[in-house]
């Protein structure tokens, strides 16, 4: 009985020869596409896998009339909001610094950075190879290594470089290392040669408008999501009113 239906059903595709190609290209390119977008979606889960708070974590967009909608955030607006609004346990903000050339003793290294605050660490938890991330960012005057940056500049060395001072050749500054840190392994945006503290955050603090961070909430578990983007956006909507009175 198989035989026969095999025979009919090869009869059919050949009368209906068209019909048959175009269902099994259908076929093979629908099959194509849920696979293209399940390899996508495999990609994107897989980053940043190595935070341990990852999904109490948000990044923080704005959005407004003039210029839609903004993946960047204000000084004031990360920290401010975090002290006003109980709901928001923790917060941070970092900006891509651009490849940095530091040097010690005659070794060099031209290495991607971060300016970030010393909250950084409490959201971004790297492997701690030396030193202290406590207060590895408390000031302007130091910075934390990864492993592969200590190396170049310290050679085998480089687990005794707490404490020593390096130099930013790229502005002629100064830095005291503090930590020694490892790379995350996997699928990551964070891969820092080097981070140190933001030099520009004094003359930013008072400005709500000014969106120059890329900014992080953490948020406790349990929180609405929702009803809490809602208070943070009356907030900001009072800021940028008061901003354009002061004709900011």
């Amino acid at each position: 009985m198989l035989k026969n239906w095999l025979k009919i059903a090869f009869i059919n595709y050949r009368k209906n020869w068209l019909s048959t190609i175009i269902n099994v290209l259908g076929l093979s390119v629908g099959l194509c596409v849920f696979l293209l977008i399940f390899i996508h979606w495999q990609d994107e889960k897989s980053y940043e896998q190595w935070i341990p708070d990852r999904e109490n974590i948000y990044f923080v967009e704005n959005g407004n009339a003039s210029f839609g909608m903004m993946s960047s955030s204000s000084y004031p607006e990360i920290f401010v909001l975090k002290e006003n609004f109980p709901e928001i346990e923790d917060a941070t903000i970092l900006n891509d610094w651009g490849k940095q050339k530091l040097s010690f003793n005659g070794n060099s290294a031209y290495v991607p950075g971060t300016a970030s605050v010393d909250s950084f660490f409490r959201f971004f938890r790297f492997e701690e190879i030396a030193g202290n991330f406590r207060n590895a960012l408390s000031d302007k005057g130091k910075i934390a290594l990864s492993m592969e940056t200590a190396r170049l500049l310290f050679g085998d060395d480089y687990l005794n470089a707490i404490g020593k001072s390096i130099t930013n050749d790229s502005n002629d500054n100064k830095y005291v290392v503090t930590a020694i840190y490892r790379l995350p392994e996997g699928n990551t945006v964070f891969k820092p040669g080097f981070i140190y503290k933001n030099p520009y955050l004094e003359q930013s603090k008072d400005q709500w408008t000014s969106y120059s961070y890329n900014g992080f909430f953490k948020i406790r578990p349990g929180t609405d999501i929702r009803a809490l983007e809602n208070k943070l956006s009356r907030q900001m909507q009072v800021q940028d009113e008061i901003a354009s009175k002061n004709g900011a």
